[in-house]
């Protein structure tokens, strides 16, 4: 949300917090080279060929419980890279380029909207890992499990339920209008708002930690050592007879 009620004349940062010393020339010249020049052509590239597996995924001949969950996938991947171009490269480019100085307009809305396609990514590609469990482990269940509708159930629920936990992260955070002592202008800057302390350590950090990263890899982990396990049995029952 916008915070309507700093002076339009402040001559203080009400967001101190959030600054730190000017970059270092290094900093600066990494900072160019990665996210100025190297982000738009890795994400050009990313946003096309998730463009073109969405068109393979959703053609009729290919759809099953496997390309579904993977369709859902390519879209979520797609969100994620665009919502990459308005965190990293916009709020890093309006510092070369003027007219990008509103762009934390857009910067403090997409973020939640980046960290719900995240979490979508992260959740289909564990739903995608157990349906090819169920698939090679538990074949005679997998014509009740792995079904297209089932995939899509399943998709649906992973898209409502990072809305709703992601959908916190709004009020986090605002717009303030804060005096840049280098170049002696006002600026707009994104500040952390009164929830955001109360809920950063542990909505921010364990439970992103667990939720986005432990568990979903513990999980992915156990599902294809099992898969490579199972596999291996049935290669060495083949080679036996």
């Amino acid at each position: 949300m916008v915070d309507y009620d700093v002076e339009m004349n402040s001559t203080e940062c009400m967001c101190s917090d959030l600054q730190t010393e000017d970059y270092s020339p290094l900093y600066a010249k990494c900072n160019l080279a990665l996210i100025i020049f190297a982000l738009p052509p890795l994400s050009l590239f990313g946003v096309c060929t998730n463009i073109a597996n969405v068109y393979v995924y959703s053609r009729k001949r290919m759809q099953n419980s496997a390309n579904t969950y993977l369709l859902f996938l390519a879209c979520s991947d797609f969100l994620v890279i665009l919502t990459g171009l308005f965190i990293f490269w916009i709020d890093s480019a309006r510092s070369y380029i003027p007219e990008l100085a509103r762009a934390p307009y857009t910067t403090v809305y997409t973020l939640p909207f980046g960290y719900m396609a995240q979490t979508c990514s992260i959740y289909f590609t564990v739903a995608a890992a157990f349906d090819c469990y169920i698939n090679v482990c538990w074949k005679q269940q997998s014509k009740e499990y792995c079904t297209l509708k089932r995939a899509k159930q399943i998709c649906s629920t992973i898209v409502v339920v990072s809305i709703l936990y992601n959908s916190l992260r709004f009020p986090q955070f605002n717009l303030r209008k804060c005096f840049h002592e280098a170049s002696g202008e006002q600026i707009i800057e994104i500040c952390p708002t009164s929830l955001f302390f109360a809920v950063n350590i542990v909505y921010n950090v364990y439970m992103y930690m667990v939720l986005m990263t432990l568990m979903p890899f513990v999980f992915l982990l156990c599902l294809n050592a099992i898969i490579v396990f199972r596999q291996s049995l049935e290669s060495s029952k083949q080679k036996e007879v």
